[in-house]
């Protein structure tokens, strides 16, 4: 068993001084990197050193490109006009979604308010090659909340009632995030009654070069008769009728609905070297069925002050939750809905999925 300091450390945001963040290596220290601000329990970085994959046809110049550029490659968009700022959401990275996905939920703050306050961490394991690293955050009570947002202090403490966490857990190849969600036992009925329903999202923004190089497969070929609700459409309902991967060449804001497992949303960017990156995120339908497609394009991009003009070109939101049908959490239980991100290269020549 390693010492945990080995793999996790709790040092001060680059962004705010007054913040700090954790930062967690891999079980073998070089095949992962990410960084996690304790303000949202925000994922902002996550930097990884892909396994190349290789056919038999692949020549050695392919092979050592490959093995060239999946050092050190950062996943995560966060754009450079992001805010890190007290009772505010950064933009970019993951921010957690929670209570509520958008407006779907009772409070008149959008995607929650989970995102915009401090988290502690409460327990890190730093363990042995073949496991993973494990840094758990919980978020704040009322009690502990400094901020200025008297609409968040509110709905802090109406959900005092509940016991929030996020489970960072990477491991050499891949990075698992997953909310935990409980009662807290001293609270009353009436005040449980109040909060147990509750949706939720991983918002994920990923990086990308260049979107216009960029396709989604495995959401359409989820099973026959794929839909989603269309938001650029004022919520229109499509069914999808080609399970082939899609490009984004405009602004897209789609969530996908009724999911089967096992569903895993790929992201595939060519490269100028002819060689294509792949993200897969994977997600278990039992506790997180939806799938959120998003990008802002161009004309809204502009009009964003947490963003540059150009930055809807540099990512793309393939973002996992529970966002249609609510959690109805039970006296005793424990929620927990999870997501995992990986990421490979591959030549021309290489299998895809």
């Amino acid at each position: 068993m390693s010492h945990s300091e080995d793999y996790i450390q709790i040092i001060p945001s680059p962004y705010n001084s007054d913040w700090n963040m954790v930062r967690m290596y891999s079980p073998d220290r070089i095949s992962g990197i990410c960084e996690v601000h304790l303000h949202g329990a925000h994922l902002t970085s996550y930097k990884c050193r892909a396994k190349p994959s290789f056919s038999s046809m692949a020549s050695s110049e392919e092979q050592s490109i490959i093995t060239r550029v999946s050092d050190q490659d950062e996943l995560m968009f966060v754009s450079e006009k992001a805010l890190f700022a007290t009772d505010k959401a950064i933009r970019g990275g993951t921010p957690i979604c929670f209570p509520q996905f958008s407006d779907k939920g009772r409070l008149s703050m959008s995607h929650g308010f989970a995102r915009n306050v401090p988290w502690e961490c409460v327990t890190t394991t730093g363990v042995s090659n073949d496991s993973a690293t494990v840094a758990t955050l919980r978020m704040i009570k009322s009690s502990s909340y400094k901020g200025n947002n008297k609409e968040i202090a509110q709905y802090l403490a109406e959900y005092d009632a509940l016991n929030v966490e996020m489970i960072f857990s990477l491991s050499n190849d891949s990075l698992e995030m997953t909310l935990r969600v409980g009662e807290d036992s001293r609270v009353e009925d009436e005040k449980f009654e109040k909060v147990k329903s509750f949706t939720f999202a991983f918002h994920n923004y990923f990086r990308v070069d260049d979107i216009t190089q960029v396709t989604l497969d495995g959401i359409h070929n989820n099973h026959h008769g794929v839909q989603f609700i269309d938001k650029v459409k004022k919520g229109e309902l499509i069914t999808v009728e080609n399970s082939s991967p899609f490009a984004i060449t405009q602004e897209v804001d789609r969530v996908y609905v009724d999911m089967l497992d096992p569903i895993e949303s790929v992201i595939v960017e060519n490269k100028p070297t002819n060689i294509s990156r792949m993200i897969c995120v994977s997600q278990n339908a039992a506790n997180a069925q939806n799938v959120v497609v998003w990008n802002i394009w161009s004309e809204k991009c502009q009009k964003m002050s947490d963003m540059k003009a150009d930055d809807f070109s540099r990512y793309v939101c393939v973002e996992v939750g529970q966002i249609q049908t609510p959690i109805v959490l039970e006296r005793g239980k424990v929620f927990t809905g999870s997501q995992k991100i990986s990421v490979k290269h591959v030549s021309p020549n290489s299998s895809k999925l």
